[in-house]
């Protein structure tokens, strides 16, 4: 007997795909898992962003609060590889100045050298550059507060503060979605409302009118404390500051709290050179 006799006789006429199809079902679903499966693992996993990490940047340059502090001077080398072409070079120049600065001149005098005219200049082109140029210029603007002197003189506050005017007029908004700029910001701003305050509240001429009435209405303008509606750059520094921010809005003294702020933040930038 040939060996196909030996095959049931129902079985020569079922269809192919009746035996056949729960094999390839359950063929395809074992490719379909181990693609799923090869597919996933190419896949980095990304946990979800946290409040506390702020704004993303493109530009990597960690705790940029570090070059605003006492030893900022240890990163210019590091912040110079941020830049590029001119302005590295003219941030290099200018920050070996400033950084060196050991005999506490008094902040116009010192502005008025050649060495302080160079600065400001190179202070003013790196605030119309990017974010890492806007950094490097703030922390020029904040190094050089710490080493002059400007304590009881009212010209000597207000024209270091007007640099920082200057620079938060262009900068406080876009800090609100810029990691690299977002808490530098907003110490600028303290540091602008410690030497404003400085220079309304003299204890030697007693209050200056002209100075707060001008403070006020820069500050109103930046954060919206007192419109209906605050600014991006006035609800950041609120979620970060809320006691200062609550002077600001209601307080005649509206500068105290950021000027106990920046103390606290930078106890050696008296006006004195930290002496």
């Amino acid at each position: 007997m040939q060996p196909w006799a030996r095959t049931r006789p129902e079985t020569l006429n079922r269809p192919t795909t009746q035996w056949l199809t729960p094999v390839t079902a359950l063929m395809a679903v074992t490719s379909a898992m181990l693609v799923a499966t090869l597919f996933l693992r190419g896949i980095r996993a990304e946990p979800p962003p946290r409040p506390e990490d702020g704004p993303a940047t493109e530009t990597v340059f960690a705790e940029p609060m570090q070059v605003l502090a006492a030893g900022g001077g240890l990163r210019i080398r590091e912040l110079a590889e941020l830049l590029e072409g001119e302005p590295r070079q003219s941030w290099t120049r200018a920050a070996r100045a400033v950084f060196a600065l050991d005999s506490c001149p008094n902040a116009i005098e010192w502005l008025q050298s050649a060495d302080g005219q160079d600065t400001e200049r190179v202070i003013g082109e790196l605030r119309r550059g990017d974010s890492a140029q806007a950094l490097a210029s703030l922390a020029l603007i904040v190094q050089m507060t710490r080493r002059v002197k400007w304590s009881g003189r009212i010209h000597y506050a207000e024209r270091l503060a007007g640099l920082l005017q200057e620079w938060l007029r262009l900068w406080a908004e876009p800090s609100t979605t810029d990691a690299l700029l977002h808490e530098p910001a907003q110490a600028a701003f303290l540091v602008y409302g410690r030497l404003m305050r400085s220079a309304y509240d003299m204890p030697t001429f007693g209050y200056s009118k002209a100075p707060y009435e001008r403070a006020r209405a820069f500050v109103d303008e930046l954060t919206g404390a007192r419109q209906s509606r605050r600014t991006a750059f006035g609800e950041s520094l609120g979620g970060a500051y809320p006691r200062a921010f609550e002077q600001i809005s209601s307080s005649k003294d509206f500068l105290r709290g950021c000027n106990e702020e920046a103390k606290l933040l930078y106890p050696e930038l008296d006006g004195k050179c930290g002496k």
